[in-house]
């Protein structure tokens, strides 16, 4: 197949399109998750202030608290809709960035070479079980330490440094994730993340993947800044130049990598 530059502009248009309703549908489905989320955090601390001299006579017991706000119903409700509610936001994100994306990515490959859209999609879902995973471990490392730092007398990392930690390791993360994207085009599932693991010691990748970052970063904070002075002024930069550097950004990583 010859990829001609009408194609090329057809794959970009698409590609756009794609962006603005997966970010359509990821703001509508967020503000759903974290109202939910809101609520039963809210709860949790209403029942904190409720019983809050039961809780410091058992302060000292860990198991004792445990004990305590195990026989408060609310309590269990509100923690109960609180993990119901992080497992939505994970498989929610887990639908439409394999859905949305998996589709841009493949666009972007479209590019260069031709890519069967069916096996493709197989493989980005497959693939992106594993980020699930990892992601809800760096997640639930993040709770652990902040959890752990709160009820310290002497924290070993202050809330900041936490932030940083798993601001890092999402980072990493990224990397080995948009490998993943770009290897899955031309080889099997095994055989694509092998090589996606092993580019971590390839250091020529980085300086574009944190180019990548610093790009994307850049482009986001003036559309905020746009929006927030003329909204109108935001959407036009978004179309005119955010969405088309998040098409460029996928098709320069799958290029370089």
């Amino acid at each position: 197949m010859i990829i001609t530059e009408n194609l090329k502009t057809k794959n970009m248009v698409f590609s756009i399109l794609t962006d603005i309703v997966f970010i359509l549908l990821l703001f509508f489905s967020l503000s759903i998750i974290f109202q939910g989320l809101a609520d039963n955090i809210i709860g949790i601390s209403n029942v904190f202030q409720e019983n809050d001299q039961e809780i410091q006579e058992e302060i000292t017991s860990t198991q004792g608290v445990r004990n305590l706000l195990s026989t408060l119903p609310d309590f269990t409700r509100f923690y109960q809709g609180i993990i119901k509610w992080t497992l939505a936001f994970f498989l929610t994100m887990y639908f439409l960035i394999s859905v949305f994306q998996g589709l841009a990515f493949w666009l972007a490959h479209q590019t260069d070479k031709k890519v069967a859209l069916l096996p493709y999609y197989a493989k980005f879902f497959g693939v992106n079980l594993l980020w699930l995973l990892l992601s809800g471990v760096i997640f639930w490392l993040g709770v652990v330490m902040s959890v752990r730092q709160y009820g310290s007398f002497i924290p070993l990392f202050s809330q900041g440094m936490i932030n940083g930690i798993i601001i890092f390791l999402f980072v990493i993360l990224g990397y080995f994730v948009v490998h993943s994207y770009a290897y899955i085009a031309s080889k099997n599932l095994g055989d694509a993340l092998k090589l996606t693991f092993k580019s971590i010691v390839v250091k020529k990748h980085f300086l574009p993947y944190l180019g990548v970052i610093l790009a994307l970063l850049v482009g986001i904070g003036v559309f905020v800044f746009l929006t927030n002075a003329k909204a109108y002024v935001g959407v036009v930069f978004a179309l005119v130049v955010l969405f088309p550097l998040f098409y460029f950004s996928r098709l320069y990583l799958i290029r370089q990598f």
